[in-house]
């Protein structure tokens, strides 16, 4: 008769994104946040997140992340990048006999 030991490990992962001003960024009133924030370029926040543009774009229009108007280039807002740690839960499960 063989004994087998069944193993279950859970892997929690948790990000954090801190902004800082970066060239092309500025510092503007977003009225989602009622605050002065670091907003971005769109480009520097898909490069820095390695993200496609239409993922970037799925998260605007979710509300997940919000645009500040500033000048003729909408920006992405920085606190709303930095207001969402991603949480990531996976498991291993195996069998050893």
């Amino acid at each position: 008769m063989t004994h087998r030991t069944r193993t279950l490990i859970t892997v929690y992962t948790r990000q954090r994104i801190v902004v800082q001003a970066l060239p092309g960024s500025a510092t503007t009133w977003c009225q989602h946040c009622s605050d002065q924030v670091v907003a971005l370029k769109a480009d520097s926040v898909r490069a820095a997140l390695q993200m496609s543009s239409v993922n970037l774009d799925r998260l605007l229009e979710t509300g997940s992340v919000h645009a500040v108007e500033s000048g003729a280039t909408p920006l992405i807002c920085g606190n709303s990048l930095s207001g969402h740690a991603t949480e990531n839960e996976f498991q291993i499960e195996g069998e050893r006999q």
